[in-house]
């Protein structure tokens, strides 16, 4: 890359200028291409691709994979192999013990059960260094001439080499599917962790958008709503035709402003912060009937001020989901919100006397469920949705606080 020290001091803009000017005295041949956005210079001069070694292990994701394969995890080398040795010890003594039931014509049994765990436990080098082992040891306890390192046939080589051969495909297979199986953790680890930073981010957004409502649209149409009880009122006082009108245009600002601060309250719950679950649900049951005019009601059973207030959000939101769905899929005229704590144990239910929910009913849940599980598992509380007795959709969310 070529970088002037003026384009440096200059910042990308005068970076982009100094490299337009320059391009009229210098040809096209020897000037550098230039980024575009930065202004920073290019060179095009060929290098052949580097060679991948050792050195370069750390770039390289096959490298890293290979080695991941080999060490078989993050647990020390002297504990990874001293189980491989473990194992083969552990098998030799069994078949030792087993000669009287286990003929020497059966040299290998047992060997191959800890090859296998000599590789998913320490990886790729503890399957093969089981496999040296047990390979020896056969040779040496199981095969004529007994106690020796000495073939009498070379149908005995060739057994022992197709035991070997064979324990070091299990010792990679194995190796391999441990490897695969913690890349799968740490895969949906961090889709998890995504997933919460996705979460958090949109409960972000959301009391963003409400605090501008807030500030922005809720402010102009409160000062909109003024003006028009203003002009009802001096329309009134000249006993002008157009009162009337000016009396319906002062109900439709009044209204637009107490939808706006509903809907302020439901992006963003103020009472959450300030008195607790409880009344961020009572706040919620109000802003439901206000906004789908229907009948929502909250039965309280103990307190739950001491509530973590990450894990009281968690809740309203799932409630306030649970809510909308039953008003927008079930057609609900009622719902209860009904709240209960017995000690640490909180459990919280939605019921509806909407349509019910029709569970299985597609191959995939619907974002709005799979957003309520997610927020129950985020502070390991348990939700089950299922349809009513007597119609509807019951939700029940149960949490304990004391973790």
């Amino acid at each position: 890359v070529i970088v002037s020290a003026p384009e440096k001091a200059a910042g990308p803009q005068l970076g982009h200028n100094a490299h337009l000017a320059s391009n009229k005295a210098i040809s096209s041949e020897q000037a550098p291409e230039r980024d575009e956005r930065s202004g920073v210079g290019i060179s095009t001069e060929r290098h052949p691709p580097p060679k991948l070694n050792r050195d370069d292990a750390p770039n390289s994701t096959r490298w890293e994979e290979y080695r991941a394969i080999l060490s078989g995890g993050r647990r020390a080398a002297w504990l990874r192999y001293g189980a491989a040795v473990a194992a083969v010890a552990v098998a030799l003594a069994l078949k030792l013990l087993l000669v009287p039931l286990v003929t020497y014509d059966e040299p290998f049994l047992l060997f191959f059960a800890a090859v296998i765990a000599s590789a998913v436990f320490g990886g790729l080098g503890p399957g093969l260094l089981a496999t040296a082992l047990a390979t020896l040891l056969d040779g040496y306890f199981f095969m004529m001439p007994y106690h020796k390192l000495a073939l009498q046939s070379a149908d005995q080589g060739v057994r022992l080499a197709l035991f070997a051969g064979e324990c070091v495909l299990i010792s990679m297979i194995a190796a391999r599917l441990k490897f695969a199986r913690q890349r799968a953790e740490i895969n949906a680890e961090a889709a998890r962790i995504l997933e919460k930073q996705i979460l958090e981010i949109s409960d972000d957004e959301q009391r963003r958008i409400g605090h501008d409502l807030h500030d922005g649209l809720g402010q102009h149409l409160t000062g909109i709503a003024l003006m028009t009880r203003r002009l009802q009122q001096r329309l009134a006082s000249e006993n002008s035709p157009e009162t009337n009108e000016a009396v319906k245009l002062s109900q439709l600002a009044k209204t637009a402003v107490e939808w706006t601060h509903d809907l302020c309250r439901t992006l963003s719950p103020p009472v959450m912060a300030s008195g607790g679950l409880a009344d961020g649900l009572r706040g919620l049951a109000g802003n439901a009937e206000s906004l789908f005019d229907i009948e929502c009601v909250v039965e309280q059973s103990g307190e739950f001020n001491s509530i973590d207030l990450a894990a009281a959000m968690h809740l309203y939101r799932i409630a306030q989901e649970a809510i909308s769905n039953a008003v927008r899929h079930g057609q609900a005229r009622n719902i209860t919100l009904r709240l209960e704590n017995s000690g640490s144990n909180i459990a919280m239910q939605i019921i509806d006397d909407g349509t019910g929910i029709k569970l299985g009913a597609g191959p995939v849940e619907g974002m709005g469920l799979s957003i309520m599980r997610y927020r129950a598992r985020m502070i390991g509380a348990t939700i089950d949705i299922r349809r009513g007795e007597r119609g509807g959709t019951i939700v029940t969310c149960r949490y304990n606080a004391a973790g």
